[in-house]
């Protein structure tokens, strides 16, 4: 499991989705569960290795619609540890 500070940005905005769209989507489900993992307070995350791998493919995805303030600075720090 890795540890990411997150920008208070990234922190506001994974905190701001909704959980009831967890049904809607991949996407929306990994968004939901980095949400749960998130330290509030302190905006420390922790992500598992499969959730690693998820966050590149969706990075590479969908590359456009503000999600990018949640998904580099998971990628970046994934990638230093490769």
């Amino acid at each position: 499991m890795l540890q990411i500070q997150l920008p208070q940005s990234a922190t506001k905005r994974l905190l701001a989705q909704d959980p009831a769209t967890e049904k809607k989507g991949g996407f929306q489900k990994l968004i939901i569960s980095l949400r749960r993992q998130v330290d509030k307070s302190t905006g420390i995350l922790q992500v598992t290795d499969s959730q690693i791998e998820k966050v590149k493919r969706y990075r590479r995805k969908y590359g456009g619609g503000g999600w990018q303030n949640i998904l580099d600075p998971i990628w970046k720090q994934a990638s230093k540890e490769d």
